[in-house]
C-alpha cells in the first residue's frame, strides 16, 4: 500500500511507532472493508484505514485534519504488513484464523462460526450469561519475569485555564519491558499503572501483553521511582497540556529534586530537552552566578554607559524554579527564578527587542551600579574600572518664616582618590527632590517651604518630618526654628493637695508654663485628646505619656468639679479619697490631707472625746458606727449609717447626739410617724437625761410646740416637717438624723426639697435600705445628707458604677446581723406553696389573659407610656392570688391562700407560737382578722392609720405575751418595730423588692431575740407569685452592689414584666 501519497518520512515514523508497541487493531469490517486501530503518540489517536479507497481513511490528530495523511495511518498500514496482513491482501478469501494474532476476540461469542452466531446468542451475550473466563488462565507466577522500566523525561507546555500564558514544566512518559523479550511497551494509563505495582497485580498492555508488576521483578532502583510516583499526587492543576494527561505524569512543584535523584539511577533513561535532542543523562545541580546562564556586560562610551544582557540556557521552569541548559538542570532559590523571571520578560518587551544594547547617559551611574548588586544575584556580569559614582550626602537647611518651614536643599561631593573628578549622582540628586516632594516641600531650584500653620501641622513636622530629614541628611536649623525645637518638649508637671476648712484645693503648675496658659492647656487636652498642646504664639508642646497620664487624672477631676482657674481647682473635702485615687504618687498632699485620707480611710482608728455615755452596753460594731460618725462629724460631713435591719441603729445615734450636745441648740429627728413615739421610748430608754419634745398635732400646737421648746431634742414626722420647715430654719438645728431615709428617696418629692432648704450643722441618716429600686435613690438623700458630694442628678446617671462606689463608700457604713452578730439564732426561711382553687383559677386566668393580650402587641414606647396601667394589673393579679375578694367584690368562693393560711394558724395556736403576718393589702389583713375570729384567736392588727401611741401600745403587749398574733400592714409596719417576743414571721405575699421583706422579718430577727425566727413565705403555684419570687432572687443586696461598684437596675423593666406575664 505504499502507492498512498504519504511522504518516506511519514513512512519512518509508522514503523517507529509499531516498534514502540503503541497500535492496537480494534476492528477489521469485512462489509466495509474498513480497518479501525488506536494509535497512541502524544495522545491517543483513533485512526480507520480503507483497503482502496484512501479518501475514506480518517485520523483524529491535527496532521490528518490539515494534509488528509499522517504518521498514524502510515503506522497502521505497516503494523498490519508486520504481523503478514498486508492491507492490499487483507480482504482476500476466508482470512479470519489468521487475522486471531492481529484483533483479539473480546468475547466467548465472537468465536463462535458466523452461520451459528443467533440474535438469540447474542441476547444472552448482552446480559451477561455467557462466561469468558470459564477455564483458568496460568497461575500468576507463571508470569513472573524480570522486568525494566524507561523513564523519559521532557519539558512541555500547560494553561491552568483558558486566559492564562503557556508555562514550561516538567513531565514523566514511562515504558515497561521484559528483559528476556527486550521490548518496551508503552504504558498508556499512567495511573492505573502505578495502582497495580503498589497492588502488585498483573499490568495488561494495550495489546496482548501481560506483566506482573512485583518489587521482586522490578530493580531497587526502578522500584524506588516507582513507589515515589505512587506515592505521591501528581499535578493536575490545569486545564490543557501539551502531552496526553493519561500517559503523561507532570511532576508536582517540589517534586522536581526528588524524582530527579530517583531517575538518575534508572537504567534506562531519555531526557529530551527543547532542541529535540535525545540525552541518556542528567545532571542536575544547584545553580551558580558564575556558570554563565546569565550574564551582562556594561560597556563605557563617550556618552554614558551601554549595557548588554545575555541569557544562555534553553528553558527556564519559572514553577519549578528551574534552568534547563542540555541535559543539564539548575535548581534556583524562589528569589532568583523571580528576579530572572521578571528581567528577561522585562528586557523582551517589544520596546527593546529591536536594540541589542541599553544606553545609560552620564549621571546615571549611581542606577547602574544598583543594577549591578541586583544582577549579580543571578548572575556574572563584567563592569568598566570607571564605573563609579562620588560619595555625596544631603544638606537640609531649614528655617521658620510666616507659619512655614523653609528649606534649601544643597548637595555636598566628596573628591575620591580613585576619581580624577566628580562624578554627580543626578539619580540621587532626583530621588532627594522626589523625597521631599512626598513629605509636602514645595517651590523650585531646590529652594522649597511646607505649610505649618496649625498645629497638627507643626506637630507632624516636628515628630515625623524633622527626624525623618536627619535620618537622610544633615539638618541645619535656623536660630527661630531651634528655639521652636527646644520648646517642644514638656517640663515638669507638678501637682499638689491642700485640705483647709472643708474644702480640697488641688494646684497645677508647669514650669515655664504661666498659670492662665496652664487652664487653656487641659481644656485643650482634654477636648483634642492630641499628643501635643498649641500655644497662642503657635508653637507647640509635646505631650510625653507621663504628662498625658497627669492631664487625663485632672480631666477627670474637672469632669466633676469644673475647671481649673489660674492653675487651681477647690474641691469639696468629701472628695479627699476619690481625689487620693485619681492622682498619681507623683502628687504632694499635705499634711491635712493625708491625715484627712487616713481617717477616711480607717475610721475604726479615728480618736474621739466620749464625754456622755448611754445607759447600754454597746457591742463593738456599733462603738465601730459611733466612731465613725465621730469622725465624719470632725470633718463636718454627714453619712448613712445602713446597717441591715435589726442591729441598732437607734441607739448608736442617739450615742452620738447624747456626746454632742450643744447649748441653746437643737437636734431634729425627723422619722415617720409610725415611729415617733418608738424615738421617744428609746431616748428615755437609753438616755434619760435629754430633754425630748415630739412635735406632732395641729400646725398650731407644732408651731407652738417648735418656737417654745426647751428640749434639745425635737422628733416629728415628714409630713409634719416638711409643713413646718420655715419654723424649724428660724430657730436653726444642729443636727438633723433622717431615720427610715428612703421616705426621702424620692428627689423631686415635696418633702425632700423642703429637707434641703435646711442648714444644720450636720445630716445623717439611717436606712436598712437606702436603695429599694433604683441606684438615683441614693442620690436622692445624699443631696439632703451632703449636697455637693455626688454631681448633679444628669451627670450622675452618666457616671460608671466603680465611680459612685468610690465616692459614697466612705460615707455609707454598712454592716451585716451574720458577720457582727454571730450569736444571734437561726432566721430559717421557707417557702409553702398553695393551689388555686377552681373558682379562683377561673378568674386568675381570665385577668392573665387580658393583660397578656394587652402587653404582647405593645411597641417600647407604648410600654412606657402605659406602664403604670401595667403595674396596676399587675397588682390586680397579686390580689387574686390572695382572694379575688380583694379586686372583685361580689366574689364570695374561697382562696387557696387563706385555706392554707387557716390551717397553719391552727398549728399556730396548739404550739404557742408567736407570729406576725404581713400583707402589704390591708383588705387582706381585715380577711385573715375575719379568719382568725372564727377559728377564735385574737390579734392585733396595726396598719397606716393606727395612731403612733396605740401602736406602740400594742408592740409593748405583744412583747408581754397577752396575745400571740400581730397582723401588720407591709408598709405601715416594715420599719421601726421591735417585735422580738415573735419566733415566726408570714409573708402573706410578695413585694417586689426583697429589701422591704427583709425589713419586715428583721421586726423579729434583731438585737433581742433568743429563739430561732422561722420565716414564710406564701406563694400560689402556677402564678406570677413564683416569677416575681425569682425576680426578688436577682435583686438581693442592692445597696452592697452599689458600695461595691457593680451594681444593676433593681425598678421592673419591660423585659422582666414580660417575662413575669409569659410573654
Amino acid at each position: 500500500m505504499k502507492n498512498r501519497f504519504i511522504p518516506e518520512a511519514f513512512w519512518d515514523r509508522g514503523r517507529t511507532i509499531v516498534n514502540s508497541g503503541d497500535v492496537d487493531i480494534d476492528q477489521i469490517d469485512y462489509s466495509t472493508k474498513l480497518v479501525t486501530a488506536t494509535v497512541i503518540g502524544i495522545n491517543r489517536y483513533d485512526v480507520m484505514v480503507n483497503e482502496n479507497e484512501e479518501q475514506d481513511d480518517a485520523c483524529s490528530c491535527e496532521v490528518f485534519k490539515e494534509r488528509k495523511y499522517c504518521e498514524h495511518i502510515a503506522a497502521v498500514i505497516e503494523f498490519l504488513a508486520k504481523y503478514g496482513n498486508p492491507l492490499e491482501h487483507l480482504f482476500e478469501g476466508d482470512r479470519q484464523k489468521e487475522l486471531q494474532r492481529v484483533v483479539q476476540p473480546q468475547q466467548a461469542i465472537d468465536w463462535v462460526q458466523k452461520d451459528k452466531q443467533t440474535n438469540g446468542l447474542s441476547f444472552l451475550a448482552d446480559l451477561n450469561f455467557i462466561e469468558n473466563d470459564e477455564f483458568k488462565l496460568p497461575a500468576l507466577n507463571e508470569l513472573d519475569e524480570q522486568l525494566m522500566l524507561e523513564v523519559t523525561m521532557t519539558v512541555g507546555t500547560i494553561k491552568k485555564n483558558s486566559s492564562d500564558l503557556e508555562t514550561n514544566r516538567m513531565f514523566i512518559k514511562l515504558r515497561v519491558g521484559s528483559i528476556q523479550d527486550k521490548k518496551f511497551y508503552t504504558i498508556k494509563k499512567v495511573d492505573t499503572f502505578l495502582r497495580d505495582f503498589t497492588n502488585q497485580a498483573v499490568y495488561q498492555t494495550g495489546g496482548k501483553k501481560q506483566f506482573k508488576l512485583t518489587h521482586t521483578n522490578f530493580n531497587s532502583d526502578d522500584c524506588k521511582l516507582l513507589d515515589y510516583l505512587a506515592g505521591h499526587q501528581r499535578d493536575q492543576n490545569f486545564e490543557n497540556s501539551q502531552f496526553d494527561n493519561d500517559q503523561y505524569y507532570l511532576l508536582a512543584v517540589d517534586d522536581l529534586s526528588t524524582i530527579i535523584q530517583l531517575i538518575e539511577k534508572v537504567a534506562f533513561l531519555i531526557f529530551k530537552s527543547s532542541n529535540d535532542v535525545q540525552y541518556e543523562t542528567i545532571n542536575y545541580q544547584t545553580y551558580d552566578t558564575d556558570n554563565g546562564l546569565m550574564q551582562a556586560e556594561i560597556i563605557s562610551s563617550d556618552t554614558g554607559y551601554d549595557l548588554l544582557i545575555k541569557a544562555q540556557f534553553d528553558l527556564l521552569l519559572p514553577i519549578d524554579e528551574a534552568l534547563v541548559k542540555d541535559n543539564n538542570i539548575y535548581q534556583l532559590t524562589t528569589k532568583q527564578i523571580i528576579q530572572i523571571d521578571d528581567l528577561l520578560k522585562q528586557y523582551s518587551q517589544s520596546k527593546y527587542q529591536d536594540v541589542k544594547q541599553l544606553h545609560f547617559p552620564m549621571g546615571s551611574e549611581r542606577a547602574l551600579i544598583d543594577f549591578v548588586n541586583y544582577f549579580k544575584k543571578i548572575g556574572s556580569v563584567s563592569v568598566p574600572d570607571e564605573l563609579s559614582v562620588s560619595e555625596m550626602k544631603l544638606n537640609f537647611n531649614l528655617a521658620f518664616k510666616d507659619d512655614q518651614i523653609e528649606l534649601s536643599l544643597s548637595f555636598d561631593y566628596q573628591q575620591s582618590d580613585k576619581l580624577e573628578s566628580i562624578h554627580r549622582d543626578e539619580i540621587k540628586e532626583g530621588m532627594a527632590r522626589q523625597y521631599l516632594s512626598k513629605l509636602g516641600f514645595m517651590g523650585m531650584n531646590d529652594e522649597l517651604s511646607l505649610d505649618v500653620s496649625t498645629g497638627d501641622k507643626m506637630y507632624e513636622f516636628f515628630s515625623r518630618q524633622l527626624p525623618n530629614l536627619r535620618e537622610n541628611g544633615v539638618v541645619n536649623l535656623s536660630d527661630d526654628l531651634q528655639e521652636l525645637s527646644n520648646r517642644l518638649n514638656a517640663t515638669t508637671a507638678n501637682i499638689s493637695v491642700s485640705e483647709s476648712d472643708g474644702l480640697l484645693s488641688v494646684h497645677f503648675a508647669l514650669d515655664g508654663i504661666s498659670e492662665n496658659d496652664v487652664d487653656s492647656m487641659l481644656l485643650q487636652l482634654e477636648r483634642n485628646q492630641k499628643p501635643f498642646w498649641q500655644r497662642k504664639d503657635g508653637s507647640i508642646m509635646l505631650v510625653d505619656e507621663s504628662l498625658r497620664q497627669v492631664t487625663q487624672a485632672l480631666a477627670k477631676l474637672r469632669l466633676s468639679h469644673g475647671d481649673f482657674h489660674h492653675g487651681e481647682l477647690n474641691i469639696s473635702a468629701t472628695q479627699a479619697l476619690s481625689v487620693k485615687s485619681i492622682l498619681n504618687e507623683q502628687t504632694e498632699f499635705d499634711d491635712n490631707f493625708k491625715q484627712l485620707a487616713y481617717d477616711l480611710a480607717h475610721p475604726d482608728l479615728f480618736d474621739y472625746s466620749a464625754d456622755q455615755h448611754v445607759n447600754a452596753e454597746l457591742r463593738p460594731y456599733q462603738n465601730e458606727g459611733i466612731q465613725w460618725l465621730e469622725m465624719l462629724n470632725a470633718y463636718h460631713f454627714g453619712g448613712i449609717l445602713a446597717d441591715e435591719m435589726g442591729l441598732g441603729k437607734t441607739v448608736q445615734i442617739i450615742a452620738f447626739l447624747f456626746n454632742n450636745l450643744r447649748d441653746g441648740e437643737k437636734d431634729l429627728i425627723v422619722a415617720p410617724a409610725s415611729l415617733i413615739y418608738n424615738w421617744q421610748a428609746e431616748f428615755e430608754k437609753f438616755s434619760p437625761d435629754i430633754s425630748i419634745k415630739v412635735v406632732e398635732g395641729t400646725k398650731e400646737v407644732r408651731q407652738s410646740m417648735i418656737a417654745d421648746s426647751q428640749s434639745e431634742i425635737l422628733i416629728t414626722s415628714y409630713n409634719s416637717a416638711r409643713s413646718d420647715i420655715d419654723e424649724y430654719q428660724q430657730i436653726g438645728i444642729n443636727y438633723l438624723i433622717l431615720d427610715e431615709a428612703q421616705f426621702i428617696k424620692n428627689a423631686s418629692s415635696k418633702t425632700n426639697r423642703a429637707l434641703r432648704k435646711l442648714t444644720p450643722r450636720n445630716t445623717f441618716a439611717l436606712s436598712g435600705t437606702p436603695i429599694e429600686n433604683r441606684i438615683e435613690e441614693l442620690w436622692a438623700i445624699f443631696e439632703v445628707v451632703m449636697p455637693g458630694l455626688l454631681p448633679n442628678k444628669k451627670e450622675f446617671k452618666r457616671m460608671e458604677p466603680q465611680e459612685i462606689a468610690a465616692r459614697v463608700t466612705p460615707f455609707i457604713m454598712r454592716r451585716e446581723k451574720a458577720k457582727v452578730l454571730t450569736e444571734l439564732p437561726d432566721k430559717v426561711e421557707s417557702n409553702l406553696y398553695n393551689e388555686l382553687t377552681k373558682d379562683q383559677k377561673a378568674v386568675y386566668l381570665a385577668q392573665l389573659q387580658q393583660m397578656q393580650v394587652k402587653v404582647k402587641g405593645m411597641s417600647g414606647d407604648a410600654f412606657v407610656k402605659n406602664k403604670i396601667e401595667i403595674l396596676a394589673g399587675l397588682t390586680r393579679l397579686r390580689q387574686i392570688c390572695d382572694t379575688p375578694s380583694l379586686y372583685l367584690d361580689e366574689y364570695d368562693s374561697d382562696s387557696g391562700k387563706l385555706n392554707q393560711l387557716s390551717e397553719i394558724l391552727k398549728q399556730v395556736n396548739e404550739n404557742n407560737r408567736h407570729v406576725l403576718i404581713f400583707s402589704q393589702f390591708t383588705s387582706m389583713l381585715d380577711q385573715i382578722k375575719v379568719k382568725l375570729n372564727e377559728l377564735g384567736l385574737d390579734s392585733y392588727l396595726l396598719k397606716g392609720d393606727t395612731k403612733p401611741k396605740n401602736r406602740l401600745e400594742m408592740v409593748n403587749q405583744f412583747n408581754d405575751g397577752e396575745k400571740n398574733i400581730f397582723l401588720i400592714s407591709l408598709k405601715a409596719g416594715g420599719t421601726g418595730l421591735n417585735l422580738t417576743s415573735a419566733d415566726m414571721v408570714i409573708l402573706v405575699d410578695l413585694w417586689w423588692n426583697p429589701a422591704v421583706e427583709d425589713q419586715a422579718t428583721a421586726r423579729a430577727h434583731r438585737i433581742g431575740q433568743k429563739n430561732n425566727v422561722d420565716v414564710f413565705r406564701l406563694i400560689t403555684k402556677g402564678t406570677i407569685e413564683e416569677q416575681i419570687y425569682k425576680l426578688q432572687e436577682t435583686k438581693r443586696n442592692f445597696v452592697d452592689q452599689v458600695l461595691s461598684g457593680t451594681e444593676n437596675k433593681a425598678s421592673l423593666s419591660e423585659e422582666e414584666i414580660r417575662e413575669i406575664l409569659g410573654i
